[in-house]
Parts: C-alpha cells; structure tokens; sequence
C-alpha cells in the first residue's frame, strides 16, 4: 500500500493517472479517454498490484504490458521518495482550490508539498523577467512585502528575478507564499534557488502538476502559469521584456477572468509595446499598493477579514501608501 498523509486513494489515483499519462506519451488527447475507460478497475485504496488495470491500459493503448509496468513502478517509486509532507489532491476534491477548479484547464492533479490551506487562500501572482533592472527587483520585493503585510499570499514562480524578489519580499515580512512550479516538487530548479526552495517547502507551500520524477519539458512552464494565475484573484505584472514568459500569465490572468495589474512606471516606458497592449485588453495600472487593493475591494474580490489583518499573524503597525514606481 502506497502511504502518505495525502492519503493513499489520492496517491493511488494520481500514480495510476500519470501511468496512462506518460504511456500515451505525445499521445496526449487520448489520456482522458483511456483514463475514463480504465479507472474503474483501480483498486480504491491501494495500487501495489494493479494488474487488471495496467492490462487494461496495456489493451487500450497498444503498448508493451511489461513497459506499462515500467511506468507505473517509476512513478510510484518516485511518489514514494518524496515522503508524507507531499499531499496529492484531485481536482474535484474538497481540497481542491476553487478558484483554480474554476478555469478550464485546471489540471486533474495538484502535488503540494508545505502548508496545503495556503492554495485556497486570497492570493496575488507577482510575476515578471529573470533579468530585472534594480529597480524592478526592489519593487516586487517591496510588493511581496505589502501584499503579505495585507493578509494576501503571494504567489510566484520561484524563478531568478522578480519571482525570486516577491518571494523573498513576503518572508521578509513573515507572511505566506507559495512557490507554482514548472518543475515536479521532487526537482530544484533553479539550483541557485535551493535554499529558497527548501524555506518555502517549510515556512509556505509548493505546489506542481507534474508527478515526482516526471522528465522537465520547456512546455510545462507556460503550463505553470496558467496554473498561477487560476490559483490566484490576480497577476501583478511588474517588469517584463516584449519576449517575457511572463506575458504568457498575464494573456492566461485575462483569459481567466482575473485582473491583472501594471506598474504606472512601467506603462510609461517607450521601449515597451505591450503595456499598453494589455491595459486597452483591461488591465488595471497603479501607482500605490493601496490602488491595487482598492481595485480588488471595488472587485469584491477581497473578503472582508482581509482589509484587517489578524493579530495572529500580522504585525498590527499601520501600512503607509507606498508609491511602487
């Protein structure tokens, strides 16, 4: 019996998913087919000897029954080395976020490794280039920062740059952040991010679509995003080239319904098309963090809890408006 404080039927389920998953390979649309067809013969609660299942997927898909096997056994073994702090949960769940079950390509499985209540809490994507002026850098740690001291999580793809700052701007302060990985939780990437990663695993949360051993693609970090933003009321955009894979989110933050946000300072930059690009598609600019809350209030997209930060938690020092230009 494959065990874990995820509990055993999700991990089951998720190891026999992907086992049709990697079988299929670049076969990709027919995963859900076969999947359908072949999920009924999975034990509920166990997967250590899934024999009539791996036939059915061996039958189903053409493949060799002793590869399927295969598969499944790596997977497994890799689910297994990651140990009890990783939770697997299916989209349909309870402890599934809602937000995120909301946009369409919410993936059937989420692996986190930390604090599991922080993916269903109000949460804003800070995002933006590897290769950030300094300013830039100082002002998404100045934002994760803010946004934490509010209450908010913040959320971020744990790559060098501005993910790196707004990470670090919300430890700073003690608050909540959750790191959205292109990468299996069982991967550091990047390697100068170890310790980071290693911090956030312990004081936040992880949280990927892809199984534990899974090979890297380059696809899944557009994957990622659209992940982050469905996690998320909204995407702050903080500086970005015209070939940033940061507008990849910020093209999935409006397809999703979400709001995303713009620097006034970077709108006024006349090296930049795309700004002005995304505010005529809808996106809010502002100056102050106290501009951006107030959209989101307006929005009704704050709970009321929120605008007061609890005791527990957050330092009760009033929060000055701090220009972010």
């Amino acid at each position: 019996m494959l065990e874990g404080s995820g509990g055993s039927r999700s991990l089951a389920r998720a190891c026999a998913f992907f086992t049709v998953h990697d079988t299929l390979g670049v076969r990709t649309k027919d995963v859900e087919s076969v999947w359908q067809q072949a999920e009924g013969i999975l034990a509920p609660d166990g997967i250590e000897s899934p024999e009539e299942f791996l036939d059915e997927v061996a039958r189903m898909t053409g493949a060799d029954r002793q590869a399927v096997r295969g598969t499944f056994d790596r997977i497994r073994n890799s689910m297994l080395a990651v140990g009890t702090r990783m939770r697997v949960i299916e989209r349909g769940d309870a402890r599934y976020p809602q937000l995120l079950a909301k946009v369409a390509d919410a993936p059937r499985f989420l692996f986190v490794v930390g604090d599991l209540s922080l993916v269903s809490r109000p949460a804003l994507a800070v995002i933006g280039t590897r290769k950030p002026t300094e300013e830039g850098a100082r002002r998404a740690r100045k934002l994760g920062y803010l946004l934490s001291k509010r209450g908010l999580v913040v959320t971020s793809g744990l790559a060098l740059g501005i993910d790196e700052a707004a990470h670090l701007g919300a430890l700073e302060h003690g608050g909540d952040t959750v790191a959205v990985l292109g990468t299996p939780v069982d991967r550091v990437y990047p390697r100068e991010h170890a310790e980071l990663q290693k911090i956030i695993s312990e004081t936040g949360a992880l949280v990927s679509q892809f199984h534990p051993g899974a090979r890297v693609q380059r696809y899944f970090f557009p994957m990622r995003n659209a992940v982050m933003s469905g996690l998320s009321m909204g995407t702050v955009v903080v500086e970005a080239s015209e070939t940033s894979g940061a507008l990849i989110q910020a093209r999935k933050c409006l397809q999703q319904g979400r709001k995303l946000f713009i620097p006034q300072s970077t709108l006024e930059r006349r090296d930049l098309k795309w700004p002005k690009m995304y505010v005529e598609r809808g996106a809010h600019v502002f100056q102050t963090i106290d501009e951006l809350l107030d959209v989101m209030e307006k929005e009704c997209l704050m709970p009321m809890e929120m605008g007061q930060p609890s005791m527990g938690a957050i330092s009760m020092k009033p929060l000055l408006t701090v220009d972010v230009r």
